[in-house]
């Protein structure tokens, strides 16, 4: 398996052999969108997250919170006797069986 964490909140279990989706985990984050940052197929908003986007440093700011606030998974996922463990940008610590 590979495991691939998404912007979007999501960590997806690729099998490496066929390069078919084995499954996906979806982030609390990702789970609550706080901020309506994901799209019905779950796919980032950019319209959304760059709606007030005018090149100033505030706007930038406030785009990466938006898109943290989904639970974006930028860390390598690390597997452990079968564990899978990654952190998420929602805050949490997250190991998957």
């Amino acid at each position: 398996m590979a495991y691939v964490g998404v912007s979007n909140g999501r960590l997806l279990a690729v099998d490496i052999k066929t390069g078919k989706l084995s499954w996906e985990f979806q982030t609390d984050g990702s789970k609550q969108d706080p901020s309506k940052m994901l799209k019905s197929d779950g796919s980032l908003n950019n319209e959304a997250i760059y709606a007030r986007y005018f090149g100033d440093y505030q706007d930038m700011v406030l785009a990466f919170y938006r898109v943290f606030s989904v639970g974006a998974i930028w860390s390598s996922p690390v597997v452990d006797k079968g564990v899978v463990y990654f952190g998420s940008t929602d805050g949490s610590l997250y190991a998957i069986h």
